[in-house]
């Protein structure tokens, strides 16, 4: 699409999670876009916060309304706040601003979190 509409600079990486050498030797990004499980999403927010530039959007999809919770509290815990909620029947979409200064992880990601990536919340 991308390519048909002319617009130039965008790449597409196919990996396992934000932490990807690909992904975040270009970070930090002004915008993310995620449309995964809610499950994925609570045990990446760490590592998606840390290649969110200063108050960079992030976009959340793919997620139940008795999901939202959960999410929010995941990137709340690393220095994200909620800008808007669009509710499409049982479906949410979120819309989080990353916080004024880069999130840095204060502890390694967890190799075994991705175990449940599967599952949904």
């Amino acid at each position: 699409n991308a390519e048909l509409n002319g617009v130039a600079g965008l790449e597409l990486i196919v990996a396992d999670g934000a932490l990807s050498d690909a992904i975040t030797a270009e970070a930090p990004y002004d915008l993310l876009i995620a449309n995964i499980l809610a499950g994925p999403l609570v045990s990446m927010a760490p590592e998606v916060a840390a290649i969110a530039a200063p108050n960079a959007t992030i976009v959340l999809a793919g997620l139940l309304e008795t999901q939202r919770a959960a999410v929010v509290e995941a990137f709340e815990a690393c220095g994200c706040a909620l800008g808007e909620v669009d509710r499409r029947g049982d479906w949410t979409i979120l819309r989080l601003t990353a916080g004024a200064e880069r999130y840095v992880p204060t502890t390694p990601p967890d190799p075994n979190g991705r175990d449940g990536w599967a599952l949904d919340i």
